[in-house]
């Protein structure tokens, strides 16, 4: 699990089994987040037990636990942590099921999503310059 030195910040978790990225996301928020990442669902559900998250991040394409049920499994810790499920895949059953169990569903791509969790979570604070990259 990759962790940012940022105590004083947002607590944002990602949980994808890509380590790239997993990086990319690290880089992008690690301004403005204390950004957490784990590789596998048992690893992102500890870590959302250990830390405060105000954000989870969730690939909808991971290879060992099913999505819906990490997505159960994370409002059963946490009912009220906004959850982003991210898939670049058109699965609209999948999808429509993730967002019944409370998720947001995006179908952006990293950099997109970045800016988005700085505009929604940080209002005040200017995303402009994550747009450039």
């Amino acid at each position: 699990m990759i962790r940012t030195s940022h105590a004083l910040f947002p607590s944002v978790l990602v949980i994808d089994d890509n380590v790239h990225l997993l990086e990319s996301y690290t880089a992008l928020l690690e301004d403005e987040f204390q950004v957490y990442t784990a590789t596998t669902d048992e690893e992102g559900l500890a870590c959302l037990q250990r830390e405060s998250i105000v954000l989870v991040r969730l690939g909808l394409l991971l290879f060992t636990m099913d999505r819906l049920e990490v997505l159960r499994r994370v409002k059963t810790i946490d009912a009220t942590v906004p959850v982003i499920v991210i898939t670049a895949v058109d699965e609209v059953r999948r999808a429509a099921a993730a967002f019944k169990l409370g998720a947001r569903i995006a179908t952006l791509s990293c950099c997109e999503v970045s800016v988005w969790l700085v505009d929604a979570l940080l209002p005040s604070r200017s995303a402009s310059r994550l747009r450039s990259v």
